[in-house]
């Protein structure tokens, strides 16, 4: 099934998929969620980055609004979308992302 990602920085390395996919279930149906463990560039770092994957846009447009800056598992992290990142296409997007409304704060995730 494909998606519509976002992208997540600053993410533990502690942390499961499963407790990542939780935490964004408040915005929406999330079909998949992808933890960069090994990652090379940031082998000395406590962070790492994930993508989670939505099932539409507005789903992923409510997380992105939401759950950017908040705290997980001790870290802040930022979320945008992973059309905004370079190098990377984990699933199909939106090219034009419009992000213009009011999302509710999450219980998930802690401010």
């Amino acid at each position: 099934m494909r998606g519509v990602a976002v992208f997540v920085n600053f993410v533990s390395k502690r942390i499961h998929p499963s407790t990542l996919k939780d935490a964004f279930e408040t915005y929406g149906k999330v079909i998949d969620v992808f933890i960069a463990i090994n990652n090379i560039k940031r082998r000395d770092m406590r962070s790492t980055f994930a993508f989670v994957s939505f099932s539409n846009l507005k789903e992923a447009m409510n997380a992105i609004n939401g759950a950017n800056n908040r705290k997980i598992d001790g870290f802040d992290i930022k979320v945008i979308s992973d059309t905004n990142v370079s190098g990377f296409a984990y699933h199909h997007t939106v090219k034009d992302w419009v992000i213009n409304q009011e999302v509710p704060k999450s219980k998930g995730l802690q401010k």
